[in-house]
This record gives C-alpha cells, structure tokens and sequence, in this order.
C-alpha cells in the first residue's frame, strides 16, 4: 500500500474538516492527515493557531503604538463675521495651534480686516483681500503628561504671551456697522460645489477652488477637500463659510460683481420673450433705451449677457414682465404694443442683469 501524496486520494472527495487520522480508500492509498495539508482556500485550525493569533497580536499591538504616537503639528482656524460696510468687513479669527502634542495647544485670536475687492481685480472669481489683521491674545496652554489619575481634576497651567489692550472693538463695529442675513437651506442647495473644481451657481462661477484651498494651505494646488457649510450676505456681498476636517473653517467673500450676478441667477425667469440683441452691450442697453421710450414705459426691459464663454456672449434685450405676459397669452398683445417680432429664449446661459430706466416722454 503507497501513502497518498495530496490531501485525498485524487479520486475520492475531501476529507471532512476536522479529520485528523488517516484514511484508507477504497483505491488503496492512504490520506495524510489534513492538519498537515493546506488545501486551496482553506486553513486547518492548527495553522489557524499557528499564525493568525501572533498576527493578530502584532496588529493590536502596532495599532497602539500609532495611536499614543507623537500628533503632526497642525494649526486649525475658526473665523466668525462681526461686521460689514459698502468696501469691507471683519472677522474675529482663532487660530489653535496644536504644538505637535497632546498636552497642550498655542491660542491666537486676530480682528482681520477685509476689502471685499481682491487684491487684483483682473482675477476671475477672486475673493476678498486681507487688508491688517490685528492680534489681540496668545496663550499658551500646558497640561500635566504625568498625571494619570481619572478622578483628579488636570493640572493645567496658562501662559500669557502676548495682549493688546489698545484694540477697541466698540470703535470697529462703528466702522463695520452691517449684518449680514444668513441665507436659507433653499438658497444653499442651488449652488454647486465641487471641492476639486470651484463653486457654481448655473453657469455662473462664484469662486475657483485654488482660490478657497490658497485660505487654509496657501496652496492652490493641492488636494485639500473643503465644504460648503453657510452662506451669508450683506447690501453688496456673499460670505461663503467652507470648512475642512484637519485645518477648521474659514470665511470668504464673492466681490461685489460677483455677488449681483449670484443674485441675478436667483432672480431670473426660466424663459423670456426677446426684442432684439447684440454683441456690443451699449447698443443692446440703446435698444432697450428706444422700446421704453415708444411704448411710454409701458414695455419694462432688461438686457442680460448670454453665453458660456466671452468669445460667444451676446447681450439680449429681455421683456422683464415675461412670465407674466406668456402665462396670459399676451404674447401678441406685446408684439403690437412694440412694433417688434419677439422670441422666446430659454435663460440657462443668462449670467448679468442689467436695468434699463429711462423716463417716459410726454405726449
């Protein structure tokens, strides 16, 4: 009789799990003891023993050492708008430094002021600029490593570094009189965020994401994921809270410009009837200048820019009560009332609102 070199005998099934003697087959070879073979897919539980519970071990034991491992040093930031007028606004920021240790943490807290133009107004989708930031304290925090009993209070100790007494924050608000409206989750959810790409709201770009990453890295490039958190405005300007999970939240602002055209695209009618366009944005707004004064300002207009790119853009001559008059099928009554064949022209690429007034003649 000649001993079995697999498992089995190659032509009789396998073994049950947990056989441990040998076994003649009816083909006369003998089975060597499955705890010493390891067969595709399976593990006998002596080698389960062997291995897998030493490497488990070294696992744990790895996972903890990472875990009371020395913490990166890293410095996360809470910014909080206090105030805003026509050209700027302030923020009171804090800075946390976490010194590369679990036993203590460098505060800093700044008034920051702003210029809600950027620092270059030929940058598209900038937002706006530092101006000063004004330190008013730094503490540093310390806490006893070597204490370890639960059910006594932490020794800490406090270090003063540094205070400014002189900062008058009745004399800032006076100067920042303006609060801003928090907008509402309706609102928020329009604008789309991609973190690698920047923020939209339709086509209009509010601000690149290099521009959003620059505030927390000071690196336009890198990989950093932000969110978009809230949303506030003041008579001119948005202030977009974004947040990151290690560097904190930061508040930045869309200019001016920037702004009116956000507040275009909320306003805007998903279709309008259209008197006329053109590529020259001052004939357009003359166009609309000439519908106004025939009709006798019974013809209220507009002119919108159209077009995804600069190279394409045209600038339309809009009826500005255009829902109004297509939902009572006035559609005719207003082409007599100008003289002109109107259109209808969906407002997907509409991006800047431009009001016509002009005081209607006498008769």
């Amino acid at each position: 009789m000649t001993e079995c070199k697999r498992a089995t005998c190659a032509l009789c099934p396998a073994p049950s799990v947990g056989w441990r003697g040998p076994r003649k087959c009816k083909h006369n070879e003998v089975a060597i003891p499955l705890k010493w073979v390891v067969k595709r897919g399976e593990f006998s539980s002596a080698m389960a023993r062997t291995f897998l519970i030493p490497a488990v071990v070294i696992f744990l034991i790895a996972s903890t050492t990472l875990a009371l491992a020395t913490p990166g040093q890293i410095v996360t930031v809470e910014e909080k708008l206090l105030g805003s007028n026509p050209t700027g606004y302030i923020t009171l920021r804090t800075e946390v430094d976490n010194l590369g240790t679990y036993y203590g943490n460098r505060t800093q807290r700044f008034l920051v002021e702003y210029s809600k133009e950027p620092s270059d107004p030929k940058q598209e989708a900038a937002l706006g600029a530092q101006v000063q930031a004004k330190l008013l304290l730094d503490i540093t925090t310390t806490n006893d490593a070597t204490q370890d009993d639960p059910f006594t209070p932490e020794a800490t100790t406090r270090k003063l570094n540094e205070k400014d007494g002189e900062v008058k924050l009745a004399d800032l608000l006076e100067r920042y009189p303006s609060q801003a409206r928090k907008w509402s989750a309706e609102n928020v959810v329009q604008l789309e965020v991609e973190p690698s790409k920047g923020l939209w709201l339709g086509s209009t770009n509010l601000a690149w994401a290099g521009w959003i990453k620059e505030r927390f890295l000071e690196d336009r490039n890198s990989d950093l994921e932000w969110r978009l958190d809230e949303v506030y405005e003041d008579e001119n300007c948005l202030y977009l809270s974004v947040s990151t999970e290690e560097y904190g939240q930061r508040l930045v602002s869309i200019p001016p410009r920037k702004t009116k055209q956000v507040r275009d695209q909320l306003a805007k009618q998903p279709v309008y009837l259209i008197a006329g366009h053109s590529k020259n944005k001052d004939e357009a707004i003359k166009l609309a200048q000439e519908l106004i004064k025939k009709t006798k300002g019974k013809f209220r207009c507009e002119v919108w820019s159209s077009g995804r790119y600069a190279a394409e853009m045209i600038y339309v001559v809009a009826d500005s009560d255009s829902s109004q008059h297509l939902a009572r099928f006035r559609f005719e009554e207003t082409e007599k009332l100008t003289g002109v064949d109107l259109s209808v022209m969906s407002s997907a690429d509409f991006s800047e609102r431009t009001e016509v007034k002009v005081s209607a003649e006498k008769e």
